[in-house]
């Protein structure tokens, strides 16, 4: 049963790299697109990693953006929250 499992988490960690192989290489070309893009129109060389790093930091602001939209609608009416009660 031992050596059926193992075989079966291999597996499973294969096809796991192999996809994320898979959307590494989407990313980078979808990447490469937009810097050719914003390249092409103001005329300032932009690379794919600047991209990246922009998509990376607007992603952190969206993120940071849901949770204290939820921080706040948790806490009840007008926003008054009990603080303490939160840290349990």
């Amino acid at each position: 049963m031992g050596a059926k499992i193992k075989a079966l988490a291999e597996k499973a960690l294969k096809e796991a790299a192999a996809t994320t192989d898979n959307w590494k290489s989407k990313g980078d070309k979808m990447a490469q697109v937009v810097a050719d893009k914003c390249t092409e129109m103001p005329g300032r060389e932009t690379s794919a990693s600047q991209v990246k790093k922009m998509a990376q930091i607007a992603a952190g602001a969206v993120t940071v953006s849901i949770a204290m939209a939820v921080a706040y609608t948790s806490c009840g009416r007008g926003g008054h929250c009990n603080w303490r009660r939160l840290g349990k």
